[in-house]
Formats: structure tokens, sequence, C-alpha cells
């Protein structure tokens, strides 16, 4: 311990009354605060399961919760969530949005073609695929067959600004393999919805005009990127609703508490991450382009990420850095540094270099390691090896001054504050739809546009059977 005491320097506790209590140090049990400042850069809270980490984020999101600012909550571990729906006062109720994935019953609606607020269609796309190339590697198709994909997507987004502007329901990703495989709905979309779109027009005019070989080269391996995704049931019950049951660009306003519940009960791992990572990059995309009106605008945005989800672009040199410009800081929890879909040591240095307030619990020999040698402090290899459960190593950094490091002792988890969590749960019914009503509209829908082509298709399969069994010459036994 002697050694620990030589390595502190008292004069770098900063202890401010206008600030979070995060904990206090272990020598003279003085209160150790975040402070306002401080709050407003990039946090990584690191260390193993079960030392101390989720205890501690619910003390940092609480004090986030400002009224000029908006705070959003992505829970993909499913521990965090509980234990912040009961710190949430009586009089910010109407504040709350929470989108609760994991429900099999009643579920939100994300249309990612949606255009009712005429989104960039080039970013949309972009991102879209950007996101799917982040956890699906190149399995050989891109390279050739991205461009058709892509033109699939922008098509029915501008059909979607058509129905958008007469008030009708819009297409989804799921409706993409028609576009490829119906003619009759093919030429309906483009000659009544997608107008002066030259290059459009004479795109499918040359698909049209390929053999059914390559018509089927030609767009399959965009099916199979639709395929891992509607084919999962819940995601699937989300990504076809017409309708969204929310809009990211107005939950974002002064004031909102956004919880989004991704647990480990939603579905497969890689794709809630992938469904988390789509939101977070909504949410960045907006306050980098600065798309919303800067009257109804949140003066920050806090964004608290529990869990193995990813964040695209992260690791990207001074991504993070451009995000607390716009006013987008957020809060870590992370069990390694060896971040998910992040595994080149220049990635996990750049998201390490952009955090200015980092809580280390116990981890890894290799994690402590590399904090070690990142940060030029030798001493905190061994210090993070031995830490108990509740404790961490805390370094901020304030007016581009780095403080010492210092060992604190974590707050506990919040003490149930209020009986609001009943109220907040009940939130959730305004911003979902049951499962009978999503399969009812997207049946609805699907007989407004493809009905007839269906009921074309399945009398020809039958005739296609019927002769078939006609022709069938009874096989001789084998004797």
């Amino acid at each position: 311990m002697k050694r620990f005491k030589n390595w502190l320097k008292p004069a770098a506790i900063p202890n401010q009354a206008q600030g979070t209590l995060i904990g206090h140090t272990i020598e003279r049990h003085e209160p150790v605060y975040l402070s306002q400042a401080a709050h407003r850069d990039h946090t990584l809270l690191l260390g193993k399961v079960h030392t101390g980490k989720t205890a501690l984020m619910t003390h940092l999101v609480k004090s986030a919760t400002e009224p000029d600012s908006a705070l959003i909550v992505i829970d993909t571990d499913g521990d965090l969530l509980p234990l912040l729906r009961d710190q949430v006062p009586a009089d910010r109720l109407e504040d709350v949005t929470w989108l609760d994935f994991c429900n099999r019953e009643q579920v939100p609606g994300w249309n990612l073609l949606d255009q009712t607020h005429f989104h960039e269609l080039e970013t949309v796309v972009s991102n879209f695929l950007h996101i799917d190339k982040l956890f699906w590697p190149d399995d050989g198709w891109r390279r050739l067959h991205e461009r058709t994909f892509r033109l699939a997507i922008r098509t029915l987004g501008l059909a979607n600004r058509t129905l958008a502007y007469t008030g009708e329901i819009q297409f989804t990703l799921a409706d993409i393999p028609y576009l490829f495989t119906m003619p009759t709905f093919r030429r309906r979309v483009l000659n009544t919805l997608v107008h002066n779109e030259r290059l459009h027009q004479e795109w499918w005019q040359g698909y049209e005009n390929l053999s059914p070989t390559m018509q089927f080269e030609a767009w399959y391996p965009g099916r199979i990127l639709i395929d891992r995704l509607v084919y999962d049931a819940p995601l699937k019950n989300i990504l076809t609703q017409p309708r969204s049951t929310f809009d990211l660009c107005e939950l974002l306003r002064p004031g909102s508490i956004v919880f989004i519940n991704l647990g480990p009960t939603f579905s497969a791992a890689e794709h809630r991450y992938w469904l988390g990572a789509l939101l977070a990059d909504h949410i960045n995309w907006t306050m980098l382009t600065q798309k919303m009106n800067p009257e109804l605008a949140p003066a920050s945005i806090t964004m608290a990420i529990h869990g193995l989800q990813p964040i695209p672009l992260i690791e990207q040199p001074g991504y993070l850095a451009e995000l607390q410009k716009r006013g987008v800081h957020y809060i870590f929890t992370r069990l390694s540094m060896s971040y998910p879909y992040i595994h080149e040591p220049s990635g996990m240095s750049t998201l390490l270099c952009a955090m200015n307030n980092l809580m280390l619990f116990y981890t890894t020999g290799q994690d402590a390691q590399f904090v070690a040698t990142e940060l030029d402090e030798p001493m905190i290899f061994s210090e993070m090896r031995q830490l108990p459960d509740h404790q961490c190593l805390f370094k901020t950094r304030q007016n581009d001054d780095a403080s010492s490091v210092m060992r604190i002792q974590t707050l506990p988890p919040l003490a149930s504050a209020s009986s609001t969590q009943s109220e907040v749960l009940k939130r959730a019914s305004l911003f979902s739809r049951s499962v009978e009503q999503v399969k009812a509209a997207r049946q609805e829908f699907e007989d407004q546009w493809y009905g007839r082509e269906f009921a074309l298709r399945h009398a020809e399969l039958a005739r296609e059977v019927e002769q078939s069994s006609d022709s069938d010459e009874p096989f001789e036994k084998f004797e």
C-alpha cells in the first residue's frame, strides 16, 4: 500500500461541489466528484463482470437527466435499465420514451426506408451498407452487386417520398426482393411513384432485358442480406412495419429520456447489436449533419451504452472528437479493450485516447498492460490487477491537463427513489404495436401491392403441378 500512496497525488482529487459524486478516496475517505465540464466528455468504464461498473454507471446516467439535454440509454445486457426505471421523477414521466425491443407481444416499429421527414437517401443507403459490412464481412458479393442493392433501396426510397407526401403507408426492406422478381409491381412503382429519375428508369429497363438467369445473378446476393434480417422473427416484426412507431429526430428534444432495451432475450446477439448500431449511427448522423431545427435541438446528448454494443466509426481518428464538438458524448461500459468488431491495436488506441474520463476496474492482464502502456503509467498494470470489487482507478482530464490517477471506492447502486417504474413500463405501449396488428397490417399491405400477382403465381404453380402429376408414368416394380 505504501507504494500506491507514493504514486497518488492528493492535489489531483477533483473535489468540486458542482458535479456528480462517484465515490470516495481510499485513504482519507474524501468525496470524489466528476465535474459538470468533465461530465460532457466521453467516459469509459473498463473491467470484468461484477466489479461495480453498472452500479457506478447508474449514478452517471441519473446525473445526465438535465432539462435542456437529451439522454439515450442503450442496454444490451439487460441489467442497467431495471435500475434506472424507478429513478425517473414523477414530474419527468412525460419526457420518457421506452423502446422495449425484447417484448415479443408489443413491438416497436422502425421502417428504415421511411421518408416522412425526407431523409437523404444516399446517407440512408450508405449507413445501412456500412453497418452490414461491419457485422458481416465481405462475402464476395459486394464488389459486384452493391450498386444493384443500392439502386433498389434508392428506388423504394424515392417511391416512399411520393407515398409519404400523400399520407400513404410506405415500403420496407422486405419489399426489395419483389422489386426484382415481380415485373408488374416493378413497373407500377417506376411509372406511378418514381418521377424524373432517368437513371433509375434506364437501369431497370436494362435489367428487364437480361435473361432470367442473369436477372437471378444480379439480385440474389442482395436477397441474402435481406434474409439475414427479415427471417429473424423479432427483427422482422420491427423492420417490416410500414409505419414507424417512433422517429429519432423527434425524440432528440431538450429534456427527453430515451430507454432502449436490447437485452439478451431480444434475439441473436448479432441481430440486437446490428439494430443498436443502426440506432446509434442514426443519432450520430443527425447531430453531425445538424439536420435538426436549432430551436428544437437539445444542448447536448448523453449516449449511455451498456454491454458489448458496437458503435460504427468510433475507431476512426477524430470521429468521437467531432461528435463531442456537436454536443454528443458517450458513456461506455466495457469488459475488455478488445472492443467488439475492433481488433486492431490502432483502433483500440484511438478509442482510449478519445476518453477524457477513465474508470478502470479489475480487468485482464492484457487490458491492464495495454492501458498502462497507452497512458504511460507503469503502475497502473499492477494496481488494476489487484483491485477488489467496487474500487477503481479514476483518471480525468480537465482544461487539457491530465490529472493524476487515483484509487477510489465507488458508490453502491442507487436505491429506489420513486414508484414510477410501472408508469415508465406503461409508456412502451405509446411506441409499439401488438404482433397481431403488425401481421395484419403487413398482410393488408401485401394484398394491396402483390395480391393479384401472388394469385396468378399460385394458379400457375397449381397448373404445373397438375400437369406434372398427369404425365408421370408409374414406376415399374424392381424384381
